[in-house]
């Protein structure tokens, strides 16, 4: 089975494409996905591709990007899922003022058990990164803790961060250094205790 789809890129002003594209089906299931991509101001490009789905289920996911104020991209992509659970995420990401960055990514989930963690990174005044992330939690036994670092005036970073706990017992133990007038960290931080006593 052959299926058609519609491939319309408008490249420059003066110079337009407009293509009819053929995409196979194989076998398996294949599912039609849309990806509309605006490169620049005079280049745009309208692209309608087709991604395949495998035996094992695929999960589509949007997938939304702004690159720059004069360079937009819009993509449809597709994550696959396994025979494990997949977990969608949203991946907030502004870069830069003149630079943002919106994603929703995909984070798997295995057979062990999957904790969701928010991560906030503040790296300058212009350049901002809000991300969330998924961390893993095994059979054993997973701790979060706050890891809150302003290292410049102008570069801060607020990280939520994950620490492990074994089977054996972990004690949290809250660290804070001061290292220069202009360069402070505060780290809230994990020390582990065994079974035997550690001092």
């Amino acid at each position: 089975m052959k299926a058609l789809l519609h491939i319309n890129e408008l490249t420059q002003e003066r110079n337009h494409f407009n293509v009819r594209s053929v995409e196979r089906a194989s076998v398996g299931v294949e599912a039609l996905i849309y990806i509309n991509g605006f490169t620049r101001v005079r280049n745009h490009m309208n692209v309608c591709s087709v991604e395949r789905v495998s035996v094992a289920v695929k999960a589509l996911i949007y997938i939304n990007e702004l690159t720059q104020v004069r360079n937009l991209l819009n993509v449809w992509s597709v994550e696959r899922a396994t025979v494990r659970v997949e977990a969608l995420r949203n991946i907030n990401k502004l870069t830069q003022g003149i630079n943002l960055l919106n994603v929703w990514s995909v984070e798997r989930t295995s057979v062990r058990v999957q904790t969701l963690l928010c991560i906030v990174g503040l790296t300058r005044v212009r350049s901002h990164i809000n991300v969330w992330s998924v961390e893993r939690a095994s059979v054993r036994v997973e701790t979060l803790i706050n890891i809150y670092k302003p290292i410049l005036g102008r570069n801060r970073l607020n990280v939520w961060t994950v620490e492990s706990a074994f089977v054996g017992m972990k004690a949290l133990l809250y660290i804070y250094e001061p290292t220069q007038v202009r360069n402070h960290i505060t780290v809230c931080s994990a020390e582990r205790a065994s079974v035997r006593a550690d001092s």
